[in-house]
């Protein structure tokens, strides 16, 4: 159990060399694959999501005569990073397999954090039955101002009042939600494009997450910061409800499913580099340029200028 910045991916980098130096063969994974990537990238343990790392055990399963590799003849230490937010189903899975296999599972979250959008909470109560030997991380280290420091340990500790105080001189306040729309449009439309690209806006709910892209993206069309034509593509969101959405070069964009072949994650950025009536896109994201047909081959994409909660 580590509250928000007390460093918990450092942590993790020292606690796969000890494990790797004592012989063992360390994984890790989390509910989202953004969550995954960044695991893995922050800290050097080779990542999954959840959902393909017991899809994997259960087709090895199906092959028995299937011969291990060198590394999962090792013990095996499997990581589950973000643990709040897996459900009470999987959890049960991914204990059940452990314990077959007999390997150590190492569950790292926050239980006040983001919680399972699936049934239970399973990571809250393993930690408050105190059914398994734990380890709490409750010194904040990530902010560096000391009025930071305090505030995000108020937030922590549930004094969301003094928090607030702490941060007032930041806040800006809009009680109508039209004019704090448009206020955080023109806030955002108004900044450089390398401002804009260490931005992010957070909302808690899809409803206002879709109307304040639409504003963004009709500003910077204004602007000519995005393409001034586009074209229209049927998408599907999460769910695998499908809508058509309006796409222009420039435009930020979020892939809203995993895709080994395309290589990209659920939650991974980009930026539309080139864009055909026919659906010929390319994206280009932090591992390179993605090329695809968004009516042939993938068109689980969104416009990515505003995020929920869950999906940062």
């Amino acid at each position: 159990q580590g509250y928000a910045g007390t460093g918990k991916t450092t942590m993790l980098k020292v606690t796969k060399e000890l494990y790797e130096q004592k012989g063992y063969n360390v994984t890790g994974m989390s509910f989202t694959g953004q969550a995954a990537d960044n695991l893995q990238r922050e800290t050097g343990i080779p990542s999954a999501t959840i959902h393909s790392r017991l899809y994997m055990l259960q087709q090895e399963e199906l092959q028995p005569a299937r011969r291990p590799t060198v590394m999962e003849t090792k013990r095996q230490v499997w990581i589950v990073d973000e643990a709040s937010m897996t459900g009470n189903k999987q959890m049960l899975e991914l204990t059940q397999r452990a314990s077959k296999q007999n390997a150590k599972l190492v569950l790292v979250g926050d239980g006040a954090q983001l919680q399972a959008i699936n049934a239970g909470k399973a990571f809250r109560i393993i930690y408050e039955k105190e059914v398994c030997d734990q380890t709490d991380m409750r010194d904040i280290l990530r902010q560096k101002h000391e009025n930071l420091r305090k505030a995000v340990e108020q937030t922590v500790f549930g004094d969301i009042e003094k928090a607030i105080e702490k941060l007032e001189d930041n806040i800006v306040e809009k009680k109508r939600t039209l004019n704090r729309h448009m206020q955080i449009t023109n806030d955002y439309a108004n900044r450089s494009k390398e401002e804009r690209d260490k931005t992010i806006i957070l909302t808690a709910t899809n409803n206002d997450r879709e109307q304040i892209n639409v504003y963004i993206r009709d500003s910077l069309r204004e602007k000519g910061e995005i393409g001034r034509t586009g074209f229209a593509f049927s998408v599907k969101n999460n769910q695998e409800v499908e809508s058509k959405k309006s796409f222009s070069e420039r435009d930020k964009v979020v892939f809203l499913n995993n895709d080994r072949a395309l290589g990209v994650k659920n939650g991974t950025i980009g930026e539309i580099l080139d864009l055909h009536k026919n659906g010929d896109i390319s994206i280009q994201t932090e591992k390179g340029v993605k090329n695809f047909n968004i009516n042939k081959n993938y068109n689980w994409i969104d416009h990515g200028y505003v995020l929920t909660n869950y999906k940062a």
